[in-house]
């Protein structure tokens, strides 16, 4: 009966024979048939980030299905499920390697060069940034990863930092990264993901002369924000407004360095308060490998850079809709995070391919489809005994891409404050939820021009 359990609608993005294959080449495949297979035991760490919010017991009924899986009416492989130790110990067995080698092969890229907003001036966007995710409070996790806290004390849980480089256009994860590492050393593990072609979005909190010159050697093209006080001497003006700098090399006297192209403008944001609308302006600066004004001018890529939020936007499908708000990882051994870690990013990524499908069949975005509907309804189609049959799964599956396309979204200009929930950084903390409103805004971008143009 094993042989039929899957991930539902799922199931053509992460098959069985893909999850065998990693299995004989990691060297975790049984020598004999146990109750819980090698191919089970994935699939079940796989069905724990689909599941989150249920135990071990209730998330091998989801995967096994509580009724007639074989067809007998005897209830099949689910009518007496092992104990969680008996689920655990099966984690424990199978380990990091396969789940490592599983995200190596469905990790990558979804968009094509029909896929609206996938590719901007002739290249695809891709962005990079990092997130913090709380595991258990166990000796091992405290001392493997970070532990939180601010003036105020100790946090209440450690944290891993996961760090991924995402396709803007799909919000498909290219690769990842994670534990106790700065952004800056994370980022430096993903630049054999970057190639010739993309364009790569980042925040201020990245650019250095070192990290910069390593991510343009890799033949992608970058536009990166920067701190307005970081020093960069003006060579030429470009008639955009734009102009030519050096960003200078760490202890050569700012005599040496290299040649980016520097677009400073303000955005103006209009918010709408209690009938009276507020304004608010704030300055920006980006660097660019792009010199040439007229293959993409300042007004565009300034237009440009807000595409970076597509990470963010990734991170709260992940922590919010799949793990669930303010949710801690289950493991209390660091070996257990990773491999959970790995399941969220492959189930995640198999989500994400769903809806890119979806979108190219109906020919829309697929940022205007919901990542939630998406969810609910590989939950659905996994513990519908209907899916134990071939034909009933390809069904299935056609009826999944359906709903997903039917629910079509037109996402407006937001406004959301910089803010965190628990409050251990600079930032203040988020109001009850019943206190928060969400506003539509407009917002205007001006180049700043020189004088000298």
């Amino acid at each position: 009966m094993w042989q039929r359990l899957g991930l539902g609608v799922l199931a053509e993005y992460v098959p069985a024979l893909l999850i065998d294959e990693v299995l004989v080449a990691t060297g975790r495949m049984q020598q004999r048939i146990r109750r819980l297979p090698a191919r089970v035991t994935v699939l079940f760490v796989l069905a724990l980030t689909l599941f989150a919010d249920l135990g071990y017991r209730s998330v091998w009924r989801e995967l096994a299905h509580s009724g007639d899986i074989d067809g007998g009416g005897d209830g099949g492989v689910a009518a007496d499920p092992p104990s969680s130790s008996g689920l655990a110990q099966a984690r424990r067995r199978v380990g990091l390697a396969p789940l490592a080698a599983l995200f190596a092969r469905v990790r990558g890229t979804h968009a094509t060069v029909d896929t609206p907003g996938a590719f901007r001036f002739g290249l695809r966007l891709v962005a990079w940034d990092a997130t913090m995710l709380d595991v258990p409070d166990s000796d091992d996790n405290a001392a493997a990863f970070i532990r939180s806290g601010n003036r105020r004390g100790g946090g209440a849980f450690p944290k891993v930092r996961l760090m991924t480089l995402i396709e803007v256009g799909t919000h498909a994860v290219i690769d990842a990264t994670f534990g106790p590492d700065s952004e800056q050393v994370q980022a430096r593990a993903l630049l054999n993901a970057l190639r010739p072609g993309m364009l790569l979005l980042a925040d201020r909190n990245f650019p250095s002369w070192r990290l910069w010159n390593e991510a343009a050697m890799t033949g992608a093209h970058l536009l990166w924000r920067a701190k307005t006080s970081l020093h960069l001497p003006r060579v030429a003006t470009f008639t955009d407004g734009s102009w030519l700098a050096v960003l200078p090399k760490p202890r050569t006297g700012r005599r040496v360095g290299t040649w980016v192209r520097v677009i400073e403008y303000t955005v103006t944001v209009t918010c709408p308060t209690g009938g009276a609308a507020t304004t608010r302006t704030e300055l920006f600066r980006l660097i660019t490998t792009i010199t040439d004004p007229t293959v993409a001018s300042a007004a565009e890529l300034a237009g440009c850079y807000r595409e970076r939020w597509e990470s963010e936007t990734c991170y709260k499908s992940i922590k919010t809709h799949q793990r669930g708000p303010r949710a801690v990882l289950r493991s209390t051994d660091p070996d257990g995070i990773r491999q959970e870690i790995y399941a969220y990013l492959i189930t995640y990524q198999a989500v994400r391919h769903l809806i890119a499908e979806a979108a190219t069949n109906t020919g829309v975005d697929p940022d205007r489809l919901s990542f939630t509907t998406a969810l609910r309804t590989v939950r659905r189609w996994i513990t519908t005994a209907a899916t134990a049959t071939t034909a009933a799964l390809a069904t299935a599956r056609t009826a999944a891409l359906a709903e997903i396309s039917r629910d079509t979204q037109h996402r407006r200009d937001r406004n959301s404050p910089r803010a965190v929930k628990r409050s251990q950084a600079p930032y203040p903390a988020k109001r009850h939820a019943s206190q928060q409103t969400s506003t539509h805004v407009d917002y205007h971008i001006d180049v700043i021009p020189d004088p000298h143009a």
